[in-house]
């Protein structure tokens, strides 16, 4: 047990921890980005389809357009994110690998 007042941390570790959220934050949003992005377009050009034809069923349309435009941006992602990936677990492992280094010493 740690006793109140006795645990701090070490101000290199503090600011090498607070540079390792906003990482993962940045890397977290490139990564969201494709998907993010066509999401938008794809719902911008459903409310126009609605607005120019009203007959339309666009419920049923909106969801089997995003389930074919959610698997064709997976297959063309893939090689992306595989690379995307590799490196994000490289730069993670470096970074755990100092942050416990700082605080061992």
């Amino acid at each position: 047990m740690i006793e109140i007042g006795k645990f701090s941390i070490p101000h290199n570790l503090f600011y090498s921890m607070v540079e390792m959220f906003q990482e993962i934050l940045i890397l977290s949003l490139k990564l969201a980005m494709p998907v993010i992005a066509v999401e938008i377009i794809l719902e911008s050009g459903i409310g126009i389809l609605m607005k120019a034809i009203p007959q339309i069923q666009v419920f049923s349309v909106n969801v089997q357009l995003k389930i074919l435009a959610g698997l064709m941006l997976i297959i063309v992602l893939i090689p992306v994110f595989a690379t995307f990936i590799d490196k994000t677990i490289t730069l993670m492992f470096d970074t755990m690998r100092n942050s416990l280094s700082m605080l061992i010493t």
